[in-house]
């Protein structure tokens, strides 16, 4: 019942489909086994049950949680709540997750979706077999890849069931590039999110507020 390994930059709801997918069962069932319940709703850039989902998974709890989600962003720049974050997302409390970091908030305007680049998911089959979603792509506000520089497609996730075989991101359509300084700024952010996805990182402003600078100054 072991969750596939993680690919470089894989949300860890893309790992959770992938197994989903494997294991050729039915979406019930699924949840049943590994959640112990139908009912779950599995968020895609915050999963809970972090501890749960462990014991299916070759990497500890932390290395899940800030490697895997979108987790190390929230508990960076909410520190108030990191501790009520934390143990919600481990211990399974997606709705308080959520609360807390107010993401609906946050992400009302496109309401809850994934974010793929084309030309990554083309990559990601020749390399792997499978393209998958990456967690750099799901950062709120970016809007281009920072390899290809292509435009992010969305993908809208149905309100309650998430589970589906073909929930993966589509390597076929036309790839839109954008501008220098979106795919300037998602490398900026890609970077941010690098260096916070280590848990003993702490907050440097100065560093965080140059790398912004450098992003605007050298797109323009």
């Amino acid at each position: 019942m072991k969750i596939p390994k993680c690919f470089p930059d894989e949300l860890l709801f893309s790992r959770i489909i992938r197994h989903f997918i494997q294991c050729g069962m039915t979406s019930t069932n699924y949840l049943e086994c590994m959640f112990g319940t139908r009912k779950v709703s599995i968020h895609p850039v915050l999963t809970c049950d972090v501890e749960n989902i462990s014991q299916y998974a070759s990497e500890d709890i932390e290395t899940i949680l800030y490697q895997q989600t979108l987790a190390p962003l929230f508990l960076t720049f909410m520190p108030e709540q990191a501790s009520n974050l934390k143990q919600a997302m481990i211990s399974g409390d997606s709705s308080k997750a959520l609360r807390v970091c107010q993401y609906h908030k946050l992400n009302q305007e496109v309401g809850l979706s994934l974010k793929y680049c084309p030309l990554c998911a083309r990559d990601d089959i020749t390399k792997f077999g499978v393209a998958y979603w990456h967690r750099e792509h799901q950062i709120l506000g970016v809007s281009a890849c920072s390899i290809h520089g292509a435009t992010l497609k969305g993908q809208p996730l149905p309100k309650r069931q998430r589970l589906n075989e073909t929930f993966l991101p589509d390597y076929k359509g036309d790839v839109i590039y954008s501008t220098e300084i979106e795919k300037e700024f998602s490398i900026f952010c890609k970077n941010v999110l690098s260096y916070f996805s280590d848990p003993n990182s702490g907050l440097n402003l100065e560093i965080y507020k140059n790398g912004l600078y450098l992003c605007v100054f050298w797109s323009t």
